[in-house]
């Protein structure tokens, strides 16, 4: 399992997602959808490979804005408590030049909103590539139950060449499966 709960096991497996990215935002969602955590306390360790997303390059000390999205049942009592998010790179390792920290929480409805600003400790319009993340010890006080949904990056793209989503690679099969009956019949 990649999500952790009150004693992750030995060499878990991160939690396997995608990524779109439509315009400069990146939505990375859990494969199956909705992933429930325990909301007396979890970690979530995702990977979205063989995808990879580049932060587009901003100005040293500007921010890319991480949003993570849960949604909950019971009353949420107000308390911001989402831990240290550490990204990824393509080989697994933290991406050093970046400082991800917690910056509020939004409620609307039954979705919580964690949202993260992500610091550009190196050089301007530097773009750093991210595979992955970890969140560090979570929890949602005063909620029943709590579901990871989704994360949002921006600004950030899919890296040229890297695999397109599954409905993607299924309109591309039947774009050339099209072709090849159309060949065939003009033959």
């Amino acid at each position: 399992m990649g999500i952790f709960v009150a004693g992750p096991p030995v060499g878990a497996a991160p939690l396997p997602t995608t990524v779109s990215c439509p315009t400069q935002t990146c939505v990375v969602q859990p494969v199956g959808g909705p992933v429930a955590v325990d909301p007396a306390g979890f970690t979530l360790d995702v990977d979205w490979s063989p995808q990879l997303m580049k932060l587009l390059g901003i100005q040293q000390n500007d921010w890319w804005s991480l949003v993570f999205f849960f949604t909950f049942t019971g009353t949420h009592d107000g308390t911001e408590h989402f831990g240290a998010v550490t990204l990824l790179d393509d080989n697994g390792d933290p991406v050093t030049d970046v400082n991800p920290q917690f910056d509020d929480t939004n409620i609307v409805g039954s979705t919580i909103e964690a949202r993260y600003q992500i610091f550009n400790n190196g050089a301007d319009l530097q773009t750093f590539l991210v595979q992955g993340l970890q969140l560090g010890a979570s929890d949602g006080d005063g909620v029943r139950t709590l579901e990871w949904t989704e994360a949002r990056f921006y600004p950030a793209a899919l890296v040229d060449g890297a695999v397109p989503e599954p409905a993607a690679m299924l309109l591309l099969g039947l774009g050339l499966f099209g072709a090849g009956a159309v060949r065939r019949r003009s033959l």
